[in-house]
């Protein structure tokens, strides 16, 4: 596997959902605390999230000068509006896949139900900022600043299914 593709940062982690969290070593186990996703509702209130179940399985696959990562199973997870106390679980189980391109891109394909934490300043395909479980299939792409360092460019190339703004769920007005 390309040896970028576990080391890209906080840019992957907002924009991957299941493989960022993979990536972060939270979803490897069931975990005993609520971690915080800082802005991920902007200024309205702080969402955390806890990992209730994870038996996710990942295959890697070489296809001449890409590799490609797959992971299905499931994810579950509670997000909570620590003002409120409001909460919701919610399956991101996926599959999604990643490939990355000899350019040091990297498109995701997800497939199903999938979380995922959407800068204001990036290109969403018609998704809202902030927290979204997307439920059908979203494309997105990744282009490389520099190897190893943070991933430029990032935008949803292509939305099909329906949404849920975690943040307009759980919020307390």
């Amino acid at each position: 596997m390309n040896n970028y593709g576990h080391s890209i940062g906080r840019r992957f982690f907002v924009s991957f959902g299941i493989m960022a969290l993979l990536v972060l070593g939270v979803a490897t186990n069931a975990s005993a605390q609520p971690s915080p996703l800082p802005g991920a509702c902007g200024e309205d209130f702080p969402l955390t999230f806890e990992v209730l179940q994870n038996n996710l399985k990942e295959k890697t696959f070489i296809r001449g000068d890409e590799t490609i990562v797959r992971t299905t199973g499931v994810l579950k997870i509670r997000l909570v509006n620590t003002d409120s106390g409001e909460a919701i679980v919610r399956n991101i189980s996926g599959p999604v896949e990643l490939t990355y391109h000899a350019d040091r891109s990297v498109t995701q394909v997800a497939n199903g139900p999938s979380f995922t934490v959407l800068e204001d300043d990036v290109e969403r395909g018609g998704l809202p900022a902030g927290a979204v479980i997307t439920y059908g299939r979203v494309v997105s792409r990744f282009e490389e600043g520099t190897p190893g360092g943070p991933l430029l460019g990032f935008s949803v190339v292509s939305v099909s299914g329906r949404y849920e703004s975690v943040c307009s769920t759980l919020d307390e007005g």
